[in-house]
């Protein structure tokens, strides 16, 4: 029997060009993966729709790419596509490049970079099944200011810390809804998570605004595509798809879905969903970064 809520370590939603396992930007050259199309949240389970999941990235798991030293001294650069084979245990069997923007140095670092990563395995009717997956990774000389990558770094943060929160609120609503104790618990297993978490979520509320007001007022026309990706309805757009993906893996849980929120509860509890134990260096980001002025009172 497999246990779910995986997708709390590894949701890690590919925003603005974010590096595939980096915790941080290079102002330098970098190495962006973006994956081919937008995750879906999971389908609910029916005879005529089974079950199924795609392959995920395990965060911290892939190699950040290496930018050939050649090809950044020359100013070149370029993207490869590439078709990634996962087994049913998540290892990566092969990659090949799809698509290449024509530097072989590119295309190779790309591969090998991949080659490093582990996944959780696409599932149909629960089980494990190999897959074909497809990440785009693109070479680019970053030329940003230390302030844009500070901005960005907070946003990933944002993010993913809203996110926690937001998913442990799909997971209670669903198992609140079961007759008894577990549900009980549910909701007991989500207090206590909100009481040792919320200071952080409200410092992270607070932060937001600043950063998205931060991205708004960039004028260089590179920066148009990261305006996009961190607007508002973006955002919530992202975390709202982490909560609808948990919510959906209860509802298809069937016959098994007292013992998969027992299990919740039990991990809720125990503090494996804290957001000092999950990201704790996204904490840490968030608690340096300065704290947002209070607006002037009218006098």
């Amino acid at each position: 029997m497999s246990h779910r809520f995986a997708s709390f370590r590894r949701f890690a939603p590919v925003l603005c060009g974010l590096a595939l396992g980096a915790t941080a930007w290079s102002p330098f050259a970098t190495a962006i993966a973006e994956a081919a199309g937008p995750r879906p949240a999971a389908p609910l389970k029916s005879a005529a729709n089974p079950e199924s999941e795609p392959a995920h990235v395990i965060p911290d798991t892939c190699a950040q790419p290496v930018y050939p030293p050649e090809a950044q001294a020359a100013g070149i650069k370029g993207s490869a596509l590439l078709t990634i084979s996962v087994a049913i245990d998540g290892r990566v069997e092969n990659v090949s490049v799809k698509q290449t923007s024509g530097n072989a140095q590119l295309d190779a670092a790309a591969v090998e970079a991949m080659k490093q990563c582990r996944f959780s395995p696409a599932t149909k009717n629960g089980a494990p099944v190999a897959s074909q997956n497809a990440l785009r990774y693109t070479f680019r000389i970053d030329e940003s200011t230390p302030e844009q990558i500070a901005a960005r770094n907070q946003l990933r943060a944002i993010i993913e810390l809203r996110g926690i929160g937001k998913r442990i609120d799909a997971v209670t609503s669903r198992c609140a809804k079961l007759d008894g104790l577990v549900a009980d618990n549910a909701k007991q297993a989500a207090l206590q998570w909100h009481q040792r978490n919320d200071e952080i979520v409200k410092r992270t509320v607070q932060l937001q605004a600043s950063v998205l007001k931060s991205f708004r007022q960039a004028d260089d026309a590179k920066a148009a595509d990261e305006k996009e990706a961190a607007s508002r309805t973006a955002i919530e757009g992202l975390i709202d798809q982490g909560a609808a993906t948990e919510a959906a893996s209860i509802e298809s849980a069937g016959d098994e879905r007292e013992e998969q929120c027992q299990i919740f509860n039990s991990r809720t509890v125990g503090g494996e969903f804290d957001l000092r134990r999950l990201y704790p260096e996204f904490v840490s980001l968030i608690e340096a970064a300065p704290a947002p002025s209070a607006p002037a009172k009218k006098k």
